[in-house]
């Protein structure tokens, strides 16, 4: 379960919705976070803080917020970052030493002119990059997890098997494609024939003792069989780490109105063609995202 704690950034990546719609769900005090962080140990025993990004906040607050998650017993304290300022050594460490104990760090290619133009922040990418390789470091002295989120848009996707073959070797396992949340048509996202053809490629990457999952993606444009795996959706024909996950709404939502407007807005990005109503994944797949121009 995870709570936005701010929609501030240092990145302004071209295709992130978060403001579009995670506003009616961000926390915009103090009052609020200490709020959430309670509702969610009734539910959870696991907690990202999310953002924007939210290493952006004041050291001490922060440092407050982890402690608090800390005294309420959660076994998991994550946060997922674009991981700029965990190039910063001392400060990746602190941030372990106050209780972060798994990392989401996002990066969408190796290639610094690729990443950057995404991001629209020149040396983002050497920051993030530096940041990957502290907690890639930490992780030998602390018990502390990490995983890669990778957005596939036109921008990256004929990059995303250089790039995770690269994070391969550097001793990374963990990885995350996500499709694109389409808010408005624009030249960031891809076509469904460009989404369709790279998710049929991906069986041919071959990475040792790796879990990689594409998250959101409509299930269709998969080749099948699948089979069911400790309860996630697994490709049997391509590579039994490979598994699949829709779009799920992972945050805590404050109440009845701010949910059901959150929910609204989401799910009228997608839509459902004839062929969904009779579909095995009917049930684990929103179909398609409208801007696909499938019907």
């Amino acid at each position: 379960m995870d709570i936005t704690l701010t929609l501030k950034c240092n990145n302004q990546c071209i295709f992130c919705p978060r403001k579009s719609y995670l506003s009616l769900i961000a926390c915009y005090s103090f009052r609020q976070i200490y709020k959430d962080i309670k509702q969610t140990r009734k539910v959870s025993d696991s907690i990202t803080l999310t953002g924007g990004e939210v290493t952006l906040l004041k050291e001490e607050k922060l440092q407050e917020i982890i402690d608090l998650c800390r005294k309420k017993k959660f076994r998991k304290v994550g946060i997922i970052t674009n991981g700029r300022r965990l190039a910063d050594p001392v400060f990746a460490e602190n941030i372990i030493r106050l209780g972060v104990n798994d990392f989401a760090i996002s990066i969408y290619s190796l290639d610094n002119k690729i990443h950057d133009r995404i991001t629209k922040i020149r040396g983002s990418c050497a920051e993030t990059k530096m940041g990957i390789q502290n907690i890639l470091s930490l992780s030998r002295r602390y018990d502390i997890a990490l995983r890669i989120n990778l957005v596939l848009s036109n921008w990256n996707y004929k990059d995303v098997f250089q790039t995770l073959k690269g994070l391969h070797a550097q001793g990374i396992r963990n990885f995350i494609i996500a499709e694109q949340v389409i808010i408005s048509k624009n030249r960031t996202h891809l076509s469904s024939k460009s989404v369709e053809g790279f998710l049929k490629n991906i069986k041919r990457i071959n990475l040792d003792d790796t879990e990689l999952c594409l998250r959101g993606f409509p299930f269709c444009f998969l080749e099948r069989p699948f089979f069911y795996k400790k309860n996630r959706i697994v490709l049997k024909k391509y590579n039994p780490f490979i598994s699949l996950e829709r779009h799920e709404l992972d945050t805590l939502v404050k109440g009845m109105n701010e949910k059901k407007a959150y929910l609204d807005k989401f799910k009228k990005l997608f839509i459902k063609t004839n062929n969904c109503n009779t579909c095995f994944f009917q049930n684990q797949c929103l179909g398609f995202q409208k801007a696909y121009d499938l019907c």
